[in-house]
């Protein structure tokens, strides 16, 4: 049998229900365990989508319902990929407290930031001197911003948002 009998609507049914769950969103139901967020899983789709042609239309032609996004991350290069990408939600996800942070990485980071319309998710964990420069960047509206998790790598030091700083759909904040 080959998987080439299903029609679209079954194939992206598996798919969805393949798909990890987002940071943001609860398992009410006990007969599913719950699937723990893990570095990369917002990149799932990457691979179904280069599978073959009839996948990828399907799973970019159904990027909303499947929750999609890029991921802005160490070692991408942002404005490439941004330039060569649908037009989908970014992640930023700098989280790693063993990584150090290069000037490309600093500016893939702030490169993000300025598509603050589409930015769903952000993720750091980066050194003070960095984070300052980051900081000032998340100010006004981001109106898809679902996700912030801003850590910095210096004891004692916290972190304060500017007050212009808008996001109407932030469900989870951890500064």
């Amino acid at each position: 049998m080959s998987i080439q009998i299903f029609n679209d609507d079954s194939l992206l049914n598996v798919f969805y229900h393949c798909r990890p769950i987002p940071l943001d969103e609860d398992d009410d139901d006990d007969d599913i365990p719950r699937r723990t967020q893990s570095r990369g899983s917002e990149r799932w789709w990457y691979d179904l989508a280069q599978v073959c042609r009839k996948w990828r239309f399907l799973v970019l032609a159904s990027a909303s319902h499947l929750n999609l996004c890029l991921v802005c991350t160490f070692g991408k290069p942002v404005a490439e990929m941004l330039a060569n990408s649908p037009p989908l939600p970014l992640a930023i996800d700098y989280f790693d407290e063993n990584r150090e942070l290069t000037t490309e990485d600093e500016a893939g980071i702030q490169f993000a930031l300025q598509r603050r319309h589409r930015i769903r998710r952000v993720r750091l964990c980066i050194p003070v001197s960095n984070l300052q420069k980051v900081i000032l960047a998340i100010d006004g509206e981001f109106p898809m911003l679902e996700y912030l998790f801003i850590k910095s790598l210096a004891v004692d030091k916290s972190v304060v948002l500017p007050e212009t700083f808008q996001a109407p759909l932030l469900c989870r904040t951890i500064l």
